[in-house]
């Protein structure tokens, strides 16, 4: 009910209309073509509805009428208090009245704009009433026009019947609204949660629109058509929207959209920040409300310092709104502003280093929402659920030849870094943290083995210590950097420093327009070196891998220095003769699916000194680094089992040979062989031969938690009868014992080989003999060692 009771009758007061341009082709027919600005003088007499005090306030018909009862209530108060309506007939029986009535209100304070209603007899034949209002999330100011007519249609008895047809639509008065920067001191965080800078309604008019019904209905303590969501055929309307980013990018959505009415003087005060509430509430509750379809549509998050640095590929874009603090009919404001809550983007940079697909949940970073870029780490995207980024992809190492995976999850997105990984607290701080960068990641590590958050330093991120992912667009193609220079490295675990350690690594992935991709890798670390579980120290000079498109692999490797420690330093003076220095240009290198393998073999010379003999010493050394992010391994070999080296004084002799297999996470194999005998020679003229005794020991252990212990005795010789006629024989016998986890085995063997050669022809002959005894996999309890007998005879000794 209106708060004051109008008591006005009908008047002939003639006000002065002004016409404007919006109004022209949407409303009434019957208001000519005025040029705006003209002026002129209305003639006919006002009318001023009146509210009959005295009797309760009825409810709305169950059935659609012409007028809503907000409509009648604002009706009597416009006409009242603000411009009558005008009659061309006015016509009053106790048939019911003859009405052609209209009226416009051009005061934008007001809730309706315009009212016309044509009647005969008491039955409505032509009534509209526009009403005022906003576009829901975005703000555009529009108008609801309700027109009922009265309708000639066939009955089913096939007789003519009037019916009232009632149909609403929307007119979009202001197609664009600009929020930045007009807008954004209404906004809690001064405009930097919004993506979309303008938005542009496409269309001028919606078609006809579904009564508003359960789904569509915004509630609340207002009529249901006083805030809606906009339907047809039961589905919401989805409006063409053109809008535009801060980087000027032309973003194209299909858009619902809610007509929220503005209120009436009448209503109470604040409903209209009521509504908004209500409506983001109904908004936030609806995935195909608040999230806009955008194809992979280019959209920048943030203001840029280059091409791009903020921009990515958009698949959806999910909108909130803010409303206004407050909001009273006329204010120029809009009562509620659209922001942006989260997107999901594709990163390609993401893409191309191993970081999986192209969606990625994000969301403005809190930092950035508070404070703006402040020019430390300017991350302004936080993702919602971290990716793993494992570099090259499927935690393989083959970009970098396995010598650096600087695996992460992602945890944001900045502007001068591109990627960044989780612990963004650290670097708004200014620092960057390895723990909490690559905390997420095991898999974050050098050479395979050694972990990056335990070796690298937190340098501020002014030094420029920090991986960069940059994104650069080329002519006719489109590349992706990742750069890392850092000399910030401390000694943990296997890792040493040796002076200026470096680590400098670059990737570059470029896609061409036809979507080819070219992909090269350089990685170098120098001065640094590894030691090994007190077995073996290697220092190396420089560590480099270098990959490029059509080329094969090249690794280099300068090795400065090899020691073996603990029980193995006696070694170390055969060390002495391997030159290191063929490691700078190795003679071998072995590319494979798994890995490369860097190798360098060296044999010296026998040396003869008097009786002294050395022979058949050879000297090798190897590098492994897998592609698939396993530690790095080294081997190093004196001669080998097959082709031990020998040392001989006077008729006795000996030899054997060393191999020590060790990686980043653990020893791998040790193998000793040791034999001492002697070596006899015979010659009677038509035929020569020799005798040989040796006995020896052999030790092998390898991971998991395999030992082997062998004793061993050969004998054998061999004769020759003018060279025609080779006779030799050979007998092994040998003793090994093998553990294997809990469950060991012990087995001798003895074997004979006989070969006979004659001219052209030889023949050979082995006969071997095994005989194994498996041991327990657990130790004898006290019950398997003595019987009960044995038991009590035992005790019954110290008794007595």
């Amino acid at each position: 009910t209106p708060t004051a009771t109008p008591t006005a009758t009908p008047t002939t007061a003639t006000p002065i209309l002004r016409a404007t341009p919006e109004l022209v082709g949407h409303l009434s027919p019957r208001i000519p073509s005025i040029p705006p600005g003209l002026v002129r003088r209305d003639l006919r007499p006002g009318i001023r509805a009146i509210w009959t005090p005295g009797y309760p306030n009825p409810p709305d018909p169950p059935m659609l009428t012409s007028l809503t009862g907000d409509d009648r209530r604002d009706v009597v108060y416009q006409t009242v208090l603000s411009e009558p309506a005008r009659a061309d007939l006015l016509l009053l029986s106790s048939l019911g009245a003859w009405l052609d009535l209209e009226a416009l209100w051009r005061d934008e304070s007001l809730p309706l704009l315009s009212w016309d209603h044509r009647a005969t007899m008491g039955r409505d034949h032509f009534v509209r009433v526009v009403r005022r209002g906003f576009l829901f999330p975005y703000g555009h100011r529009a108008l609801e026009v309700t027109v009922t007519e009265r309708k000639l249609q066939q009955q089913p008895i096939g007789r003519l019947a009037a019916y009232l047809r009632q149909r609403s639509f929307v007119i979009i008065l202001e197609p664009e609204v600009r929020y930045l920067p007009d807008d954004a001191n209404r906004y809690p965080h001064q405009g930097r949660e919004v993506a979309l800078e303008r938005v542009r309604i496409l269309e001028r008019r919606t078609p006809n629109l579904d009564a508003p019904n359960a789904s569509s209905t915004i509630s609340g303590a207002w009529s249901a058509k006083s805030a809606y969501w906009l339907q047809v055929g039961g589905k919401d309307l989805r409006l063409s929207v053109r809008a535009n980013d801060r980087a000027g990018n032309r973003i194209e959505i299909s858009a619902p959209v809610a007509f929220i009415a503005q209120p009436s003087p009448l209503d109470p005060p604040g409903q209209m920040v009521a509504k908004a509430t209500a409506a983001i509430a109904s908004m936030a509750a609806s995935t195909a409300r608040n999230t806009l379809p955008l194809g992979g549509q280019p959209l920048a998050f943030a203001p840029s310092q280059s091409p791009r640095d903020t921009t990515f590929e958009c698949a959806t874009l999910t909108l909130d709104a803010t409303k206004a603090a407050s909001w009273q009919p006329g204010d120029a404001h809009r009562p509620f502003f659209p922001w942006t809550s989260g997107a999901t983007i594709a990163a390609p940079t993401l893409r191309h280093f191993g970081g999986g697909g192209d969606a990625h949940a994000v969301a403005y970073h809190a930092r950035y929402l508070t404070q703006g870029f402040d020019g430390q780490s300017d991350v302004f995207l936080a993702l919602t659920s971290p990716p793993a980024l494992a570099f090259g992809g499927g935690n393989s190492a083959d970009r970098a030849g396995g010598l650096v995976t600087p695996n992460l999850k992602v945890g944001g997105l900045s502007r001068k870094l591109g990627l960044v990984g989780e612990g963004l607290g650290a670097l708004d701080s200014g620092t960057f943290d390895p723990a909490t960068y690559f905390g997420g990641m095991a898999e974050a590590r050098l050479l395979g083995g050694v972990t990056l958050a335990a070796i690298l330093g937190k340098p501020p991120l002014s030094a420029g210590h920090t991986p960069q992912w940059i994104e650069e667009e080329l002519q006719g193609r489109r590349r992706y950097r990742l750069e890392w220079f850092t000399t910030d490295f401390v000694d943990s675990g296997f890792f040493r420093r040796r002076g200026a350690t470096t680590l400098d690594l670059k990737a570059i992935a470029e896609v061409h327009a036809d979507g080819q991709v070219e992909a090269s890798t350089s990685a170098t670390l120098k001065s640094f070196g590894l030691e090994l579980f007190e077995v073996v120290a290697v220092d190396f000079a420089s560590l480099a891998f270098i990959a490029r498109p059509g080329h094969k692999p090249d690794v280099d490797v300068e090795i400065t220095d090899v020691r073996l420690l603990g029980a193995l330093s006696f070694v170390n003076r055969l060390k002495d003769f391997l030159d290191l220095a063929n490691f700078k240009d190795p003679p071998a290198v072995e590319v494979t699916t798994s890995g490369i393998t860097v190798s360098y073999t060296l044999a010296i010379p026998a040396i003869t000194i008097g009786v002294f003999s050395l022979q058949n010493l050879r000297l090798s050394a190897g590098l492994t680094l897998p592609f698939d992010g396993s530690p790095l391994r080294a081997r190093f070999a004196f001669s080998s089992r097959t082709d031990p080296f020998t040392i001989t004084v006077m008729i006795f002799g000996g030899g054997g040979f060393f191999a020590l297999g060790v990686g980043l996470d653990g020893v791998e194999s040790v193998e000793v062989l040791l034999e001492f005998g002697g070596n006899w020679a015979l010659d009677f003229g038509v035929a020569s031969g020799g005798i040989h005794a040796m006995a020896g020991i052999y030790i092998r252990h390898e991971e998991p938690a395999t030992t082997a212990l062998t004793g061993y005795v050969r004998a054998g010789g061999g004769l020759s009868v003018l060279g025609i006629v080779s006779v030799s024989i050979e007998l092994y016998l040998g003793l090994t014992y093998q553990k294997t986890g809990s469950t060991s085995v012990a087995w001798g063997e003895a074997s004979l080989t006989i070969e006979v050669e004659v001219l052209f022809f030889s023949v050979g002959f082995t006969a071997t003999v095994r005989r194994e005894f498996s041991g327990s996999s657990v130790s004898p309890t006290f019950g398997d060692a003595l019987t009960e007998a044995e038991w009590a005879e035992y005790a019954a000794a110290f008794a007595a």
